[in-house]
């Protein structure tokens, strides 16, 4: 689960905690009819919920046709330009926004 505090989020990268639990964290997404992430928002300023656990998606979604995969390979397939809203039902759902995680775009664009 990702955890970050108001403090955290004025600064506008990713706490390392925060960072290490997206990366080597499963993530579960509700699975649209084509391919790819469900995203919310203006193509601008989407967000893709993403989920900690299945019954986290169940919590927002209910039953439905899901997939996951790992945060290291999220970020290889998020589109560019996208955030995250981790756990969007949940007691405390984190924002992500797209900037705070271009570094980990790039860092892995780097390591090819």
């Amino acid at each position: 689960m990702l955890c970050m505090s108001d403090q955290d989020t004025g600064a506008g990268e990713l706490p390392d905690a925060v960072r290490e639990a997206l990366l080597r964290g499963r993530w579960y997404f509700q699975r649209p009819e084509r391919p790819g992430f469900m995203a919310i928002g203006q193509p601008e300023s989407a967000v893709i919920p993403a989920f900690s656990s299945p019954g986290e998606l169940a919590r927002f979604a209910g039953a439905c046709e899901w997939f996951s995969t790992t945060g290291e390979d999220l970020m290889t397939l998020l589109p560019e330009g996208h955030g995250l809203v981790v756990d969007l039902a949940g007691a405390n759902p984190q924002l992500l926004p797209a900037e705070m995680l271009a570094p980990l775009r790039v860092e892995d664009a780097a390591d090819e």
